[in-house]
């Protein structure tokens, strides 16, 4: 199984839009129309950072998939917190502050060829599951997150805000520090279960 990040993009009407056929930075692109959904549509999973071990990490499903040439698109149905120990209670407040704003998907590849910029295109593939990831592979993305986090920009912008900006944004209270803690005490915890494997 492959993972692939890309970005999302939130469309007026609460879509999520992932531009897979962009070249990532292993020089491979996912070909949106050799997509097989057969399988994914009976278990449309939507899991946090590709962990399948979790069962907090099932963090919503994925709502009315749309796939053509320009890529992924479908509705982010997340999921209630069960409790205030639930993760899922730091996803929530990360997600409604904009600062979740990547998605991988969790693929099989059938038919790939070699392309010109030295890396492979998935022209065929099966769709396991989508995932919300804090740090997008994709370079593109994670532009777009620290533009997010900056409060906007365009998207031609390829500098990131400098360190002393971010501390700032902390400083000024733009980002609650409470979730800024609990997101590193979740980090950490996850950084452990990984390690303990």
């Amino acid at each position: 199984m492959l993972h692939k990040t890309f970005e999302i993009k939130a469309a007026e009407d609460g879509r999520m839009i992932a531009s897979t056929p962009d070249v990532d930075r292993d020089k491979d692109r996912v070909l949106p129309n050799g997509a097989k959904l057969e399988n994914f549509i009976k278990n449309p999973v939507l899991m946090y950072g590709h962990n399948y071990r979790d069962p907090w990490a099932l963090i919503g499903k994925v709502g009315d998939l749309q796939i053509d040439s320009s890529g992924l698109n479908f509705v982010p149905e997340l999921r209630e917190a069960a409790n205030d120990a639930d993760p899922m209670t730091i996803i929530r407040a990360l997600w409604d502050q904009k600062l979740l704003r990547a998605c991988s998907i969790g693929f099989n590849p059938t038919k790939w060829m070699e392309n010109e910029v030295g890396g492979r295109d998935f022209v065929e593939w099966e769709l396991l599951e989508i995932s919300i990831v804090p740090i997008p592979a994709n370079q593109n993305a994670l532009r777009l997150a620290a533009k997010a986090i900056d409060g906007g920009g365009s998207e031609e912008s390829s500098s990131l805000p400098p360190a002393q900006d971010t501390e700032a944004l902390v400083s000024d209270g733009d980002i609650d520090e409470g979730v800024l803690l609990a997101l590193a005490g979740f980090l950490e915890t996850v950084g452990e279960s990984m390690v303990s494997q």
